[in-house]
């Protein structure tokens, strides 16, 4: 496991892993969220909702670190992709949830 653990973390980061897991449990929860609200719709669009829910917290996240300083040091564009990543993945799972 320790092997595993080294090995994203000396290719991938693990501020990516974090992008990717936090935005697509933001986008599950948005997806489980809408089918609650929102009942007798096909499961697809559940699912595009909480991609799209995704991409709009990477995108606003993103935004938020290149406007907040002068320096830009927080700002990113592959916590974006990571970020998207993961929606892509949670709208993976929703489809076989829903």
């Amino acid at each position: 496991m320790k092997k595993i653990y080294d090995f994203i973390e000396n290719t991938v980061g693990m501020d990516k892993v974090a992008h990717f897991f936090g935005v697509a449990f933001a986008a599950i929860i948005v997806s489980l969220v809408f089918a609650k609200v929102n009942p007798g719709y096909h499961p697809a669009t559940y699912a595009a909702c909480g991609f799209a829910g995704g991409v709009i917290v990477a995108v606003a996240k993103e935004a938020l670190d290149f406007f907040s300083g002068n320096d830009f040091e927080n700002f990113d564009l592959m916590d974006i992709a990571y970020s998207v990543l993961g929606a892509f993945v949670s709208f993976l799972v929703a489809l076989a949830l829903l």
